[in-house]
């Protein structure tokens, strides 16, 4: 599964500028979330390579945007999942749920359940009219549920292995409905109205080429080699320029690249001719003498 673009704005802008603390609480449980999931997706490829399978899916119906971590498409049969990372001891009173220290929390379940009946209206439009079975998967080891009656459309990580197996068994010779599959491919959204990018500038954020390692701007050249002062990582200087290149076109998706920006963006490489010639060799040129920027290909209508 790709990283979402959310993280890696915030993976760049915590080395490079100052979050506040509600930034970083957000950007840890965005992290948090995401290793969840790819630890789903690990344990689903260890089941069965042959599945349609569905991550982060972003669909609109009804003027109602829903993301759905995991779909499995099988002929006769959707599984939606949603995957929870949640640390530590929960407990259910009264349909509330709260942490073991009496915090309320959100109910996943009204989560799922709405991103369940708006997946059967977008489907039923299109006529399609397939069951759908929905589960909130626990991933984390160290999650504990108290109060949990049985008909909970929950699994939690003790459960997880053996339910994947049972799964596995159940649709081990049914084949994917790839007419669905498409159809909901088509659909998906590429990003998620719900994301919560702080505002900054080209102004506000540090400038420098950062360790690929563990993000140091404590960095020295040595003939064609980067090398980390604060972990000894190497990094060939094309490669950490293109790479800092890439960090500026997502930080700044709307500003053009073009080579004086990106010589003024990695600050330590001192020549402009060598980041020119990184920018010809990975991007198409377009423009003319002053004037001349840089995109990728796939940017070219």
């Amino acid at each position: 599964m790709t990283k979402p673009e959310e993280i890696n704005i915030f993976q760049y802008l915590e080395a490079r500028f100052n979050l506040s603390e509600g930034d970083r609480l957000y950007y840890s449980n965005l992290l948090k979330g995401y290793k969840g999931e790819q630890l789903f997706v690990k344990l689903l490829s260890d089941q069965a390579e042959t599945w349609t399978i569905l991550n982060d899916v972003i669909l609109e119906w009804n003027n109602a945007t829903f993301q759905i971590d995991t779909l499995i498409i099988f002929r006769n049969k959707i599984y939606l999942f949603e995957i929870k990372n949640y640390e530590g001891d929960y407990y259910i009173e009264n349909e509330i749920w709260y942490t073991i220290s009496n915090k309320e929390i959100k109910n996943p379940l009204l989560q799922l359940t709405r991103c369940e009946s708006l997946l059967r209206q977008l489907l039923q439009h299109y006529g399609f009219r397939i069951p759908i079975e929905s589960y909130i998967i626990f991933i984390n080891l160290e999650f504990t549920l108290f109060h949990a009656t049985t008909n909970l459309p929950i699994i939690l990580p003790t459960q997880l292995k053996r339910y994947l197996t049972q799964l596995k068994t159940a649709h081990q010779s049914t084949s994917s409905n790839h007419k669905l599959a498409k159809l909901i491919a088509t659909l998906r959204k590429d990003k998620s109205p719900y994301t919560k990018i702080p505002t900054y500038t080209y102004e506000d954020v540090k400038k420098g080429i950062t360790c690929s390692a563990c993000s140091s701007f404590e960095i020295k050249i040595i003939k064609r080699q980067l090398i980390c002062m604060h972990c000894n990582y190497h990094e060939h200087i094309d490669a950490a320029i293109l790479r800092s290149t890439r960090q500026f076109k997502t930080l700044f998706p709307d500003k053009k690249i073009t080579t004086k920006i990106i010589y003024d963006w990695c600050q330590i490489i001192d020549s402009r001719k060598t980041i020119r010639r990184v920018l010809a060799n990975n991007f198409t040129q377009l423009g003319h003498a002053k004037s001349i920027y840089y995109v990728d290909s796939s940017e070219i209508k």
